[in-house]
């Protein structure tokens, strides 16, 4: 019972930190008058990392609209690295994902949770390193803007990606990167509502890592 209590407790303070997040972007758009557009894949987007921070399968209806979205905005910005990777990895590597899922998810939605052993985490270390080198250069060769720091977001995304496909606690380690980048990242490129949505995707990012963590010993 105390344990249902705690789970209860931790989902409204995840709802609510949401409802908050959604409310001061949309203050924000209509305040500023900023895009409507960009104002939509903001909220898809902490929705989808909100969600998936609680292990919760739902996190795909969200994670799949915010991509498609992203990428035209990303396109805009002529970050192509973001573009390539969306369009060719993440959204059919999520769609695996969900069918992945689908076969582990139990009857509260959610789906329990794995780690991986620190030899595998440095290996991906010294892969994504080098990946980030290789892709940057070929940014640079297609005219992209910004591009290590488009490279670095592009390949930890990937395997932040892979990772929650497989239901890793580590991803959450790629997450927290990724959108510590993005912010970089949009504040370069001037968009104010895509550096909320990074920031607020960021703070659920660390509240997934912990939730992963709890429950990767939990089911170890």
């Amino acid at each position: 019972m105390k344990k249902k209590k705690i789970k209860n407790s931790s989902f409204k303070v995840s709802v609510w930190l949401l409802a908050m997040m959604i409310v001061a972007n949309v203050v924000l758009a209509v305040f500023l008058r900023l895009p409507f557009f960009d104002l939509v894949v903001a909220i898809t987007g902490i929705t989808y990392i909100a969600i998936l921070s609680n292990r919760s399968i739902f996190n795909f209806l969200f994670g799949l609209v915010n991509v498609i979205l992203y990428v035209i905005v990303a396109y805009r910005a002529s970050l192509y690295g973001e573009v390539i990777f969306y369009l060719l990895f993440d959204i059919p590597i999520n769609i695996i994902a969900l069918f992945a899922w689908k076969k582990k998810v139990r009857k509260d939605f959610t789906v329990p949770v794995r780690r991986l052993k620190l030899v595998w985490v440095l290996f991906l270390v010294i892969i994504t390193a080098l990946a980030t080198f290789l892709y940057g250069l070929f940014l640079r060769a297609i005219g992209g803007e910004h591009v290590f720091i488009n490279a670095l977001s592009t390949c930890v995304d990937c395997i932040a990606t892979v990772l929650m496909w497989k239901r890793f606690r580590e991803q959450w380690y790629g997450w927290i990167l990724v959108y510590v980048v993005s912010i970089i990242l949009w504040t370069v490129a001037g968009n104010l509502l895509m550096v909320t949505m990074s920031i607020g995707c960021l703070i659920f990012s660390v509240r997934g890592f912990f939730e992963w963590r709890f429950h990767s010993r939990k089911n170890w």
